[in-house]
């Protein structure tokens, strides 16, 4: 069953190579975390780092920004969610989606997200 699930979750992680439109090309929703959590044996912070490769690596894609980071908040929500005081998913999401049009409330839930779960830092208010 763990297997299957590790299996599933590496296909899903994989970066898809296609020439296909635009559209096609935005990040793939990421997996649901309880998929992730029995995957990884309950190791959340894993499942966080794997999930943050696989967003630095659609970040870094030559399409990424002529698509609008198209899904990125998807996936910076999910990695926050399973560790909370990762700081620099927080900025990488609240930055380059402010730059996204119709971005700027995505960018805004995710800096929330982040004073939430570090209330004593600075930051996050200063960037919304």
């Amino acid at each position: 069953m763990v297997g299957a699930a590790l299996l599933a979750v590496a296909m899903w992680l994989a970066p898809a190579q296609t020439d296909q439109g635009e559209a096609a090309r935005a990040i793939v929703p990421p997996p649901p975390a309880a998929v992730l959590r029995l995957a990884l044996l309950g190791r959340d912070l894993a499942a966080a780092d794997l999930l943050w490769l696989r967003t630095v690596y659609f970040v870094g894609s030559p399409t990424s920004e002529t698509i609008h980071y198209a899904g990125l908040e998807h996936w910076i929500e999910r990695i926050v969610e399973l560790s909370p005081d990762f700081l620099l998913p927080y900025f990488v999401g609240g930055i380059l989606l402010a730059t996204a049009p119709d971005g700027a409330k995505h960018a805004e839930r995710i800096l929330a997200l982040g004073e939430d779960a570090m209330p004593n830092n600075f930051e996050f208010p200063m960037w919304r």
